[in-house]
């Protein structure tokens, strides 16, 4: 589990004492069942169920942002069609195959 610090001005951090003493807890495992319940209530609002899954990796730590790098490397005037039709005339397996291979599934 990862952990974070949090700096907090005095009144916010002592009302987040005064409930996690309400709810029998100590401020640190309160503060994160704070956390947790608000990322976990954006993601159960989502209509959209791509983005509820991009919010349910993002939370649980399991996706990230590009590097600056990687974004850098990004060619906008591409488009799809141009990047798959060059992919097939590369010819050759499919990365799904070659991955299906290697676990044994094929």
């Amino acid at each position: 589990m990862e952990s974070i610090t949090v700096t907090l001005p005095p009144y916010l951090y002592q009302r987040l004492q005064e409930r996690a003493v309400q709810a029998g807890t100590v401020v640190e495992k309160f503060a994160s069942t704070l956390v947790a319940g608000a990322l976990q209530h954006e993601i159960e609002q989502s209509d959209d169920t791509c983005e509820a899954v991009r919010l349910t990796l993002q939370a649980t730590g399991r996706l990230s942002t590009l590097s600056h790098v990687l974004r850098n490397k990004i060619m906008p005037d591409v488009t799809l069609e141009e990047v798959q039709a060059a992919l097939s005339r590369a010819g050759g397996r499919s990365l799904s195959t070659l991955i299906q291979e290697q676990r044994g599934a094929c």
